[in-house]
């Protein structure tokens, strides 16, 4: 006969996209809190280095822990990006809010809808 086991713990996604891979991704910040004021960033994602699709993957995994109103700021080099991302913000209902070309990388903000 064999002992209840108590139900596998979810882990919380916000710590999940805290974590980044060795030498990739990482989430340089997320405030939280009930003060996070609306069209307020409070995550920033630095993409850089990571192939297509990867950075538009980890941004919708990242607004998926988002309020609705809350900002992520990405920076990436994919070339590819300025297409993926406003791709991502029809697809999703994201607000694609800034699209800027810096020395080397692209910036983006989505607003959570």
């Amino acid at each position: 006969m064999s002992t209840p086991s108590s139900p596998p713990s979810v882990p919380d996604p916000r710590a999940a996209a805290q974590q980044p891979e060795p030498n990739r991704t990482k989430v340089l910040e997320i405030s939280e809190g009930p003060s996070v004021a609306v069209d307020h960033i409070v995550a920033r994602l630095d993409a850089r280095g990571l192939p297509c699709p990867e950075p538009v993957v980890r941004t919708r995994k990242l607004l998926n822990t988002l309020e609705p109103g809350q900002r992520v700021e990405v920076l990436t080099d994919d070339p590819a990006a300025p297409l993926d991302f406003a791709a991502l913000s029809i697809r999703t209902g994201h607000a694609l809010r800034e699209t800027q070309a810096e020395a080397g990388y692209f910036r983006f903000v989505l607003e959570h809808k």
